[in-house]
C-alpha cells in the first residue's frame, strides 16, 4: 500500500492532469476526424501539423500524469522517493527531498513548452478554417476546446508551482 502522506498532496494535480490528457485525446480524435477528408486532398496540409501538435500535447499530459502517479518516465530521484514512500523499511539518504516536491518539479519540467504548443494548435485550427478545411462551426468548437485545454494546462502549472512551494516549506 502506498504511503498516504506521500500521495495525498499530489492527488488533486494528478487527477487534473488525467482529465487534461483525456481532453487532449478527445481534441485529437475530433480534429483528425474533421480534417480527415480535407487532409487527403492536400499534401502537407495544416491538418498534418495539427495532428502532430495535438499528439505531442496529449503525450506530454499523459507523461505528466504518469510522473505524478509515480510511474515510469519519472526521474530516478522520484522513483527512489516513491520506493521510500511505499516501503517504509527503506530509508532515504540524508537530506533526501520530499516525493511531492520531486514529482512537481519533474512535471513542471515536462509542461514547460506545452502552453506554446497548445497556442500553436489553436492557431492551426484557425488556419484550417481559413483554408476551408473545416466548417466554421467545427473550427469554432475545436478552438473552444483548445482554449479550454490551454486554460487547464496553465491552471495545472499554477497548481504544481503551489505544490512545489508548499512541499519546499515542509522540506526545510
Amino acid at each position: 500500500m502506498a504511503n498516504k502522506a506521500a500521495c495525498d498532496p499530489v492527488r488533486p494535480v494528478y487527477e487534473r492532469a488525467l482529465a487534461l490528457a483525456a481532453d487532449a485525446r478527445d481534441l485529437s480524435v475530433l480534429a483528425t476526424g474533421a480534417l480527415g477528408a480535407a487532409a487527403t486532398d492536400t499534401s502537407g496540409s495544416p491538418g498534418d501539423m495539427l495532428a502532430a501538435s495535438v499528439a505531442e500535447v496529449t503525450s506530454t499530459l499523459e507523461r505528466v500524469a504518469r510522473i505524478l502517479a509515480g510511474k515510469r518516465d519519472a526521474p530516478a530521484e522520484t522513483v527512489w522517493a516513491l520506493t521510500v514512500g511505499i516501503h517504509p523499511g527503506v530509508t532515504a539518504p540524508s537530506g533526501f527531498p520530499n516525493p511531492a516536491l520531486e514529482r512537481a518539479r519533474a512535471s513542471l519540467e515536462q509542461l514547460r513548452h506545452t502552453p506554446a504548443e497548445e497556442q500553436s494548435v489553436i492557431h492551426d485550427l484557425a488556419l484550417a478554417q481559413h483554408r476551408a478545411l473545416l466548417t466554421p462551426d467545427t473550427a469554432r468548437d475545436l478552438r473552444r476546446r483548445g482554449r479550454s485545454l490551454l486554460r487547464g494546462t496553465k491552471g495545472l502549472k499554477r497548481s504544481l508551482q503551489r505544490l512545489k512551494k508548499v512541499s519546499q516549506s515542509f522540506t526545510r
